[in-house]
């Protein structure tokens, strides 16, 4: 039975290697390489107990049959999990689950088109079934050996069997909850059956939303106030604020906001960042005016405040809005995200402006409107009319990126970002458009931001979640009010700022608690922020101002104890992030203002 003790062998030292490169790589818990090894045991333990019962009796034939049936099919699903999920990983920083497969797989024509990766795979996996079949008949033929079924063949069956179920046991005895999966996190079989994949902790002290905010349910008591104006949130993920003609590119990509810009009726921040480089967080930070550290799944947001003070909540977004939790949390009065657009794909903006065109928003003033759009996202569904700058490319084709320049890869991943931008300001015109004519724009006020930016190569990196340069953080922030309110900063804001600027805006008091500063009241001379990626030991950020300088603290860490790869940019006059001024006398005297706090 040597040939079973190869395969046992085999694949736990395959899986072993596996597993701890992905938790090195994605930093994710040592735990998961235990919970990794003992489920990959089992699994196998599982499929080779008959292995062994059938040539105790003798039958050969069957046990061939089933080694040719079984174990192919078992590599073969290890492999989707494990390929999957590093894509995953690199892509939004959180395992696959069977849920967003099932979404996106009935989506699979158009998901061909903006992850070309896809049609690799459509290719490489029947080949790889046909390979790992072929091999093993190869091996059992060659290799294997009847021996004994005797009496020492019966002592090690046993040994074996006993070992089998003791790991099972163990297995049985670690918890597992498809909403927390606790030391689970991070693990890439386990988390499959995950409803979502949690990003926010639950903190049960936390008073329901609908009863969080006393003042508010006071409000709420009163009848509506219909002269307030309407609030709305236009979120466009994954978009970089020096990629704008407003914020000084040379190509116009934006000529809708460029035109509300140039005309006065659009104001901007000009300088503005992410909480984080990441969907969920950055998103939750606009909505509660928290920092990544301080957000709960539970989180009171502006949704609530708002519709306790007499407003409509409606979300109307793209994409799947399970992951990180995000579907909960929005506890709207209307929502509708991608996976509930039966006629357009997950991943299509057009379908917003369709269910908007439909809802009667005149019926429920005032309205809280929240608009996610996916154009700029490297899986986001393009419009062959937007495909001005070419050539253009996805980050997503391993197999042309392995062939072509650099330099010449660069520029594509720009043409091809750029588009999407196109294509997302051709939407945000249509929102607008749609607003107006429903009689409601003259009413609302507009605010216009992004969740995080995207690197195009710069730093030797593509794609947004694990970093914080500038390419990451730096986004836009456009308002439309026609209120003719005077906001006294428009220098200086991060995703925390927009939440307190509304809720002044409104005139609502609100026993909630916020971290941000209204851009009503003047930029304030000295400024410290944080920011982080999600994961744990990942990358954190302090951002500093002082004067007119600001200054970018970089670390990778559990905590500032335990920090690695330390940076510090003043980005006012280095943009680019180019000059550490890590070790330096100015240096040291910001780096201890960011720990210690201004």
């Amino acid at each position: 039975m040597r040939f079973l003790k190869f395969l046992l062998a085999a694949h736990i030292i395959i899986g072993l290697i596996f597993i701890v490169a992905f938790q090195l790589y994605f930093q994710y818990s040592m735990a998961v390489v235990a919970l990794h090894m003992l489920l990959v045991f089992v699994g196998l333990a599982s499929l080779l107990l008959p292995c062994f019962y059938l040539h105790q009796r003798g039958n050969h034939r069957a046990m061939h049959i089933y080694l040719l049936t079984v174990l192919p099919a078992f590599d073969f699903t290890l492999l989707l999990i494990y390929s999957s999920n590093i894509i995953s990983n690199l892509t939004w920083s959180g395992n696959i689950t069977l849920q967003l497969i099932t979404v996106y797989m009935a989506d699979f024509g158009t998901m061909r088109e903006t992850l070309p990766a896809l049609n690799i795979l459509v290719i490489a996996l029947p080949l790889t079934y046909l390979a790992l079949l072929t091999a093993y008949r190869f091996y059992l033929l060659r290799y294997y050996d009847v021996g004994s079924s005797g009496g020492p063949y019966a002592i090690k069956l046993s040994t074996y069997t006993a070992l089998a179920s003791v790991a099972t046991v163990a297995l049985l005895q670690v918890g597992f909850d498809k909403e927390d999966p606790g030391i689970w996190s991070g693990e890439p079989i386990s988390n499959l059956f995950l409803d979502y994949i949690p990003m926010f902790g639950f903190d049960p002290t936390l008073p329901d939303k609908r009863f969080a905010d006393p003042v508010a349910q006071q409000n709420l008591r009163r009848n509506a106030d219909l002269t307030k104006p309407n609030i709305v949130i236009i979120m466009v993920d994954a978009l970089r604020a020096d990629h704008l003609k407003p914020y000084g590119y040379q190509r116009n990509t934006s000529p809708f906001l460029s035109k509300l810009v140039e005309s006065g009726e659009l104001i901007f921040v000009k300088t503005m960042h992410s909480s984080c480089s990441e969907s969920a967080c950055g998103i939750l930070s606009l909505l509660t005016g928290k920092e990544f550290v301080d957000i709960r799944s539970n989180s009171t947001h502006l949704g609530n405040i708002l519709s306790s003070n007499g407003y409509t909540s409606s979300f109307i977004v793209t994409g799947n809005h399970a992951w990180g939790g995000l579907r909960s949390m929005y506890d709207a009065d209307f929502l509708s995200d991608g996976e509930s657009r039966k006629d357009y794909a997950v991943n299509d903006d057009a379908g917003i402006i369709d269910v908007l065109g439909r809802l009667d928003l005149t019926a429920s003033q005032p309205n809280f409107l929240y608009f996610h759009l996916y154009s700029t996202h490297e899986l986001g569904m393009r419009h062959r009319q937007f495909n001005q700058y070419k050539p253009h490319q996805s980050s997503f084709n391993p197999i042309t990126n392995l062939f072509v320049d650099e330099k010449d890869r660069h520029q594509q991943e720009i043409n091809n970002y750029d588009n999407g931008i196109l294509q997302a300001d051709f939407f945000i015109a249509q929102i607008f458009a749609q607003l107006e004519k429903q009689g409601m724009l003259q009413n609302s006020i507009v605010y216009i931001s992004s969740d995080h930016g995207e690197g195009l190569g710069e730093h030797g990196h593509y794609g947004h979640t694990r970093f914080l340069y500038e390419e990451h953080t730096r986004i836009p922030l456009f308002i439309y009010d026609p209120t003719g309110s005077q906001y006294l900063n428009t220098h200086y804001a991060t995703h925390i700022d927009i939440a307190p600027t509304i809720i002044e805006s409104l005139g609502i008091e609100t026993a909630i608690e916020m971290k941000g500063l209204s851009l009503f009241d003047p930029a304030p001379e000295n400024r410290l922020t944080r920011h982080q990626s999600t994961l744990p030991n990942g990358w954190k950020l302090n951002l500093v101002k002082r004067g007119d300088k600001i200054y970018k603290h970089l670390w990778e860490g559990i905590s500032y104890a335990e920090r690695k790869g330390e940076m510090l940019f003043e980005i006012s006059s280095d943009p680019k992030e180019q000059k550490n001024l890590i070790g330096t006398t100015e240096g040291q005297e910001i780096v201890n203002l960011a720990t210690q706090g201004l």
